[in-house]
């Protein structure tokens, strides 16, 4: 399984790529190793190093994304999902960003039976409005980049859910972190949950295929969120 740095690198490139120029839009859905994905805003905590390498000693490495957020622990049983969009003119609002990521996640639920919404899981690692809920639990974060070049720019955002990854493991992960890291952040894992757990075992076969299907399965999708 690949290293989470290097489907991270191979998103900013795609973002470099597409704000130099107008590309069609781009979806990646990926799974790596376990890691924690920190933000630029983490690296400036004062034990930030000797949080990483403890975080590393218990086999969780430290990557840095270039997205907002706070820390987030990825791994086996966690998609990833990201769209590369090229604008041009106006500059898109962060809902629309949002809205590239969440819709499609929120649909491919609804394929499984499952319904979700957007918002706030107060106590869940890397809150945020813009989380994918299923019973006020957090399921899915979110994050996004925007960045301009001339008269337009490119477009980067991006979801992890929560397939059968254990919420709990997930959230001491980011809690050890900042912890080590002299941060006052305190995390509840029963603000987050997985797919596995809102589904009690009605799939057979792997959920993460199931889920992946779904969410790539509609091409509608694409072209209803075509305009900025």
């Amino acid at each position: 399984m690949t290293a989470a740095s290097e489907h991270l690198a191979r998103e900013q490139q795609l973002l470099d790529e597409y704000a130099a120029g107008d590309h069609p839009r781009k979806r990646l859905v990926w799974e790596s190793e376990r890691a924690l994905v920190v933000s630029q805003l983490d690296a400036h905590l004062p034990r930030f190093m000797d949080a990483m390498r403890a975080s590393a000693a218990e086999g969780w490495p430290v990557t840095l994304r270039k997205t907002g957020g706070s820390a987030v622990a990825i791994g086996p049983g966690v998609v990833n999902f990201s769209v590369v969009d090229s604008w041009r003119g106006t500059q898109p609002t962060l809902a629309y960003g949002f809205d590239l990521v969440c819709t499609p996640v929120i649909r491919a639920l609804a394929h499984l039976g499952v319904t979700g919404t957007t918002g706030a899981a107060p106590g869940a690692f890397c809150d945020g409005k813009y989380n994918v809920l299923v019973d006020g639990r957090k399921i899915a974060g979110t994050a996004q980049r925007c960045t301009r070049r001339g008269p337009g720019g490119a477009l980067l955002a991006q979801a992890m859910l929560i397939v059968d990854a254990d919420p709990a493991e997930l959230t001491s992960a980011v809690a050890r972190f900042y912890e080590r890291a002299g941060s006052d952040r305190t995390f509840d894992a029963r603000a987050v949950t997985s797919l596995a757990r809102c589904l009690a075992g009605q799939v057979t076969g792997s959920l993460r295929e199931t889920f992946v299907n779904a969410l790539t399965s509609e091409d509608s999708v694409w072209e209803a969120l075509s305009g900025a």
